[in-house]
């Protein structure tokens, strides 16, 4: 079955995210500090919580989580729009200045 352009577009920026989150999770220091400082913070909340209270905050971490994803799909794919318009109007921009 043929994939929409729509879908396409979907398929291609989920990868491409994933990509550069895979990349930057294992090659940025910075992004290693700060997940290695997460993680810390987090076993100690997790340590002073009750248990029945331990759930609340992994739904939460859940929920953020795929909120962030959504948004940084959105920006990419923003980018990804912005930067085709850019190619486009300067292509127009050199066709009409040819013309001139």
């Amino acid at each position: 079955m043929e994939m929409s352009l729509e879908d396409y577009f979907k398929d291609f920026i989920e990868k491409r995210v994933e990509e550069i989150e895979v990349f930057n999770s294992c090659n940025d220091k910075g992004y290693m500090d700060l997940q290695y400082k997460a993680s810390k913070l987090k076993q100690a909340v997790l340590l002073s919580l009750p248990e029945i209270k331990k759930d609340i905050l992994l739904e939460y971490e859940s929920v953020e989580s795929t909120c962030q994803i959504f948004i940084h799909e959105k920006i990419y794919k923003q980018g990804l729009l912005d930067g085709i318009k850019i190619f486009n109007t300067v292509t127009d921009f050199k066709k009409n200045f040819k013309n001139l």
